[in-house]
Formats: structure tokens, C-alpha cells, sequence
């Protein structure tokens, strides 16, 4: 087929290669956080028999943290491997060890050789907030997608049992799993977890990042080499349900006997309205409150007693 030339491309062409003889004073903030995080980020290959691969995300992402030897990841990747690589920004393929995993929050860790520059996870969104996510998209190599924050402090999506994940419009797709997101100043604010679809596993919109406090949480606990986070002693269901009026909560159903809970006072009935920092409407909610309190701790929650609030501190040893 016989190509035509556009003056107005031609032109555009011209333009764009004089003004790249400024090229850094035209680079955007966008392009600035690529180059300077880029090689904190590594696309994750588990390894796993033929049978067992995961045909709609065979690759995924990861994050160096720690002393620069540790690659944070989100746990679904690595599925039933029991060898995983990395591959470097430039890259080069390493031999990574699975080190801990952590099925209710989503998330695992790599240990790697040699190590890479770390990055510290100490960024911060809110709603409105443009965010940048490097991510392995599909498998094609380390790129980077941006949007805008749609939401914060997201619980309940039904992804994991403890969830607290800011949502994002960008396009995020499979391979994205275990992606860095940043904010404008490139600080680490969040690991890409999810994809909402509707039947498809591509974008729609909708994508979900674990927070940055929860990151922070899940290092913090697995410092010992083991998961160990409070246990809850409560079962509880959310006091507003659909097509109900009325102020949200989460009524107390269970106490588990000689529980932290119950020696702290908690009856069947009353209704919890926060946790810790955590608005409380199930018991979601209260699950991310016990692990983003950490071990030994103490919790402090507010529960409705027939119309009258009480503070309430849990200590956990």
C-alpha cells in the first residue's frame, strides 16, 4: 500500500527534533519520576510448570525496598512457583528467593542478588491526585501509565481479606501486579494490586493499589520472618444494610471467649463504629485496623452502646 506524506506531520516532525535540542528543559514531571525510579523496579517471572501457568499474567512486577536486596510484590503473582527471576530495567535476569508470603494482605517478598537502589515507602494520595504506576504491562517490559486517584481508603472490594487500597483511573493491566505507584513528587505511595473488570481482564477504569501504611504494616511484620498480626476475636456484619437508613457500623454478633476483645469489655450488640483511624462498617475494617496496628499492640475503638459512645482499648500481646 502507497504511503502519503502529511505536511502537517512532516512539520510537527521538524519541530519536535529542534526542540529537542532543549530536551531537558522540556521534560514533564512525568518523565523526570520515570528516569529517576526506573531502576528501583523489576519485572517478576515465576516459574512454574506448563499446567500451572498463569496464562493471563505469566509475568508481573516488583519494587526493591529494604537494604536493597528485598523486591516487594503482590502474592497472587508467584501462584504455585517455587522458582522465580527477575529482569532487570536493563535487562539482565537474575535468580530470585521466594521469601515471605502473606495471602490476606495480597503481598510477598524476593530476595535478590545483587541488590538494586531502594525506594522508601513514604508517598501520599488523595482523591484528585495525579499518580504514576511502572509496571510490566503484559509481559512487554518495564513502562510507565498515569491518572488520577479516584478514591482512597477502599475496603471490602472482596479482593482480600484485608484490603485498603487507593483506586486509580490509569490504565493498569495484567503484568501490573506488584507495580510501584508514586506520587508527583515520585515518592512511593502504593504497590498495584487489582483490576476491576466486568467479565474481561483488561482495563476498564478501575484499578486498585495497596496503600502505602499498609505496605509499611506488612514490612514492619514480616521484619521476624512471619506473619504474626493480632487475631480477631469478633465476628461482626455491617448494622446498615441495603435499603436501610441510618448511620453505618459494624454490629458485634460473636465474642470469642477469654479473646483480647472480651477482656477489654466488647459485648455482643454493640456496634463499632471506628477503629484505630478506620471508619468501621464490617468486618473488613476491622481486620485492616488489627493489621495496620501492628504486634504487640494496642487498639482503640469506638462502639455505640445503646446510643452512647465509648472509647474502648484493646491490648493485644
Amino acid at each position: 500500500m502507497t504511503r502519503r506524506s502529511n505536511p502537517i506531520a512532516v512539520g510537527a516532525c521538524v519541530f519536535a527534533i529542534l526542540a529537542g535540542t532543549n530536551s531537558h528543559a522540556s521534560e514533564s514531571w512525568k518523565t523526570r519520576l520515570y528516569k529517576a525510579r526506573i531502576g528501583s523496579v523489576v519485572s517478576v517471572l515465576p516459574q512454574t510448570g506448563r499446567a500451572e501457568r498463569n496464562l493471563q499474567e505469566p509475568e508481573g512486577t516488583g519494587i526493591v525496598v529494604g537494604d536493597g536486596t528485598s523486591v516487594l510484590t503482590a502474592d497472587h503473582l508467584l501462584g504455585r512457583a517455587n522458582r522465580v527471576l527477575v529482569r532487570h530495567a536493563d535487562g539482565s535476569v537474575h535468580e530470585a528467593k521466594i521469601g515471605m508470603r502473606d495471602e490476606q494482605t495480597d503481598l510477598a517478598l524476593l530476595d535478590i542478588e545483587p541488590g538494586l537502589e531502594p525506594l522508601s515507602i513514604d508517598g501520599t494520595l488523595l482523591p484528585g491526585s495525579d499518580a504514576c504506576a511502572i509496571g510490566n504491562a503484559f509481559g512487554l517490559g518495564l513502562g510507565m501509565t498515569c491518572g488520577t486517584v479516584s478514591a482512597v481508603e477502599r475496603r471490602g472490594v472482596g479482593f482480600n481479606l484485608v484490603e485498603d487500597f487507593i483506586q486509580l483511573d490509569a490504565p493498569i493491566n495484567p503484568g501490573m501486579s506488584g507495580a510501584p505507584l508514586f506520587d508527583r513528587d515520585g515518592r512511593l505511595a502504593g504497590l498495584v494490586t487489582a483490576i476491576f473488570t466486568k467479565g474481561s481482564d483488561a482495563n476498564i477504569g478501575v484499578n486498585f493499589a495497596s496503600s502505602a501504611r499498609l505496605l509499611n504494616a506488612y514490612l514492619q511484620d514480616a521484619e521476624d520472618g512471619r506473619i504474626d498480626r493480632p487475631r480477631s476475636g469478633l465476628a461482626m456484619r455491617p448494622d446498615l444494610l441495603p435499603g436501610e437508613t441510618g448511620s453505618p457500623a459494624a454490629r458485634i454478633m460473636q465474642v470469642a471467649t477469654n479473646s483480647p476483645e472480651e477482656q477489654a469489655g466488647l459485648m455482643v450488640g454493640d456496634r463499632m463504629v471506628k477503629a484505630g483511624q478506620l471508619a468501621v462498617t464490617g468486618q473488613q475494617d476491622y481486620l485492616t485496623a488489627l493489621t495496620l496496628a501492628g504486634k504487640p499492640a494496642e487498639l482503640t475503638v469506638t462502639i455505640d452502646r445503646e446510643g452512647s459512645l465509648t472509647d474502648i482499648t484493646i491490648e493485644f500481646n
